[in-house]
């Protein structure tokens, strides 16, 4: 499984997971010694929403602030 993230990673600017709660599998891809990103953005807290995570990634500089998710 390590070889299959580190080629996914090698392919992509930047590594984001998007879990609610713990940061579970972000912190199981940090021991695999990948750069990975996400409980910096996302709330701990609470269910994740599709307004919680596009203000995540505008938080993280991927997305615009105005951004709104089509639902």
């Amino acid at each position: 499984m390590l070889k299959e993230f580190k080629e996914f990673a090698a392919k992509v600017d930047r590594l984001f997971v998007v879990e609610e709660l713990e940061p579970y599998i972000e912190d199981e891809i940090k021991i695999m010694g990948l750069a990975v990103e996400g409980k910096a953005f996302f709330p701990k807290l609470d269910e994740l929403s599709p307004d919680a995570v596009a203000a995540g990634f505008a938080k993280a500089g991927v997305l615009p602030k105005a951004a709104r998710p089509a639902v």
